[in-house]
């Protein structure tokens, strides 16, 4: 996924579904700052994805940042209110 997602943002970076999977692919690693970073390019790129919306929560509650979460899901639910979201709690 990671070799993949620099393949397409060197052609183009501002394909939000590639910086998505670059953030993924971090977040794999554990570089849970990292991917947030991609997550946040893409959402620049396409402020509706909800891929990236989704990743972004999920690795903020794995920071412990529960405030930055919440407005996360929240935006989410938003978009889809259909949708059940499912996410890590929070630490501490």
């Amino acid at each position: 996924m990671y070799d993949y997602a620099i393949l397409y943002l060197a052609i183009d970076p501002n394909y939000y579904t590639a910086l998505n999977n670059k953030g993924a692919a971090l977040d794999n690693l554990g570089n849970y700052t990292g991917a947030i970073l991609y997550y946040d390019k893409a959402l620049t790129v396409n402020p509706k994805y909800e891929d990236a919306l989704y990743n972004m929560g999920y690795d903020l509650a794995a920071l412990g940042n529960c405030t930055v979460m919440r407005y996360t899901v929240c935006n989410i639910l938003q978009m889809r209110q259909d949708t059940l979201i499912i996410y890590q709690p929070c630490k501490g």
